[in-house]
């Protein structure tokens, strides 16, 4: 999988072991882990696991049947996090940012 090019197109080699487990090769030579599956509805989804290099192509394939198990159990888990990131408002913001950012910042720059 190392080897793998794309070329002038984005490519996806799926995985002859586990169905829906596949890298994808962007014309960059950037590579990423992925599952593919589709939702109740039949609408297809793909997540990505990770730059491949970040996970061992075993853990990858650890974790794409990890996926594939939970959505058989009924977890769609890119469903609930795009839930989570929904559910957060702009008024809910404004203290993570200020933990986040404004702390690491001189008092000037905040009252700024």
């Amino acid at each position: 999988m190392d080897a793998a090019h794309a070329g002038e197109k984005r490519r996806i080699l799926w995985d002859s072991a586990l169905k829906g487990f596949g890298l994808v090769v962007h014309p960059s030579g950037a590579k990423s882990d992925v599952v593919r599956y589709y939702t109740p509805s039949g609408r297809a989804r793909r997540m990505k696991l990770g730059a491949h290099g970040e996970l061992t192509p075993d853990r990858a394939r650890k974790q794409a049947a990890d996926v594939l198990a939970s959505l058989r159990a009924g977890h769609d888990l890119l469903t609930e996090r795009e839930d989570q990131r929904q559910a957060v408002t702009f008024a809910e913001l404004i203290p993570i940012y200020r933990e986040r950012h404004l702390s690491k910042r001189k008092p000037s720059t905040v009252a700024d």
